[in-house]
Order: structure tokens, then C-alpha cells, then sequence
């Protein structure tokens, strides 16, 4: 079985499709107006966060910026 890291934070989803996690998927959650993103996980993954909250991980902004816009794109073409 594959090791998955589920997050229904869209700016730590941003971050790691950023940093090259791969998403598998993205669920519904018990609340309708939110969704779990679904990745790959890897080990790094733990420090990686705690930098994003602590305001030193590096992500290029371009990046970031385009792995947001991937992630609303996928958000709303979704079906319903």
C-alpha cells in the first residue's frame, strides 16, 4: 500500500505540488464546501511544513504561484 498524506489546507497542497509531491486525488470531505487533497508522501514532507508555518521554507514563487492556479483549476472543474 501506498504511503498517502491527505491535507484539506489548500496553501500546504499548493506548497507541496510546488516542492513535487504528487497529487493522487482529490476527495470530498464531510463538509461540502471543503476538499482533501490527496499526495504522495515522502519524508520530508514533516520538516517541509513545519518551515512553511515557522516562515523559512524556500518554494520558488513561480511556482507557487502556478501550482495554486493548477489546484483551482482542478477545484472547479470537478463535477459536483
Amino acid at each position: 500500500m501506498e504511503n498517502l498524506f491527505k491535507t484539506t489546507s489548500f496553501k500546504i497542497a499548493s506548497l507541496l505540488l510546488a516542492k513535487g509531491f504528487k497529487l493522487e486525488a482529490i476527495e470530498p470531505t464531510p463538509d461540502p464546501r471543503r476538499k482533501s487533497f490527496v499526495f504522495q508522501d515522502k519524508p520530508e514532507r514533516t520538516q517541509l511544513i513545519t518551515d512553511f508555518y515557522n516562515g523559512v521554507v524556500e518554494v520558488n514563487a513561480k511556482q507557487f504561484a502556478d501550482s495554486q492556479r493548477e489546484l483551482k483549476e482542478m477545484l472547479y472543474s470537478e463535477p459536483k
